[in-house]
């Protein structure tokens, strides 16, 4: 099995015993919870999840370079169509 260097400093960051492992998963729920309450809030939650959108949309245009397309124009501003889509 290769040794992988990340795999090691990630394995070494995993909580070993049962109450760290508890916190953890507690807080990754209550973060959850309160991006999903955010939705009360449109504005709001728009702002929590755009650095996502964003890097999401920046990986298509870098991968649409590597793999030889021509891209023109990359947009993150949803705009309505004629069509209601």
């Amino acid at each position: 099995m290769p040794d992988c260097a990340l795999l090691n400093i990630i394995l070494m960051h995993l909580p070993t015993d049962t109450a760290m492992l508890a916190t953890h998963t507690l807080a990754a729920l209550v973060l959850m919870l309160a991006v999903l309450g955010l939705r009360r809030w449109p504005w709001c939650y728009a702002m929590q999840i755009w650095p996502g959108t964003l890097t999401h949309e920046l990986l298509h245009f870098l991968v649409g370079l590597m793999m030889g397309a021509k891209p023109v124009s990359l947009s993150v501003i949803p705009r309505k169509q004629s069509d209601g889509g």
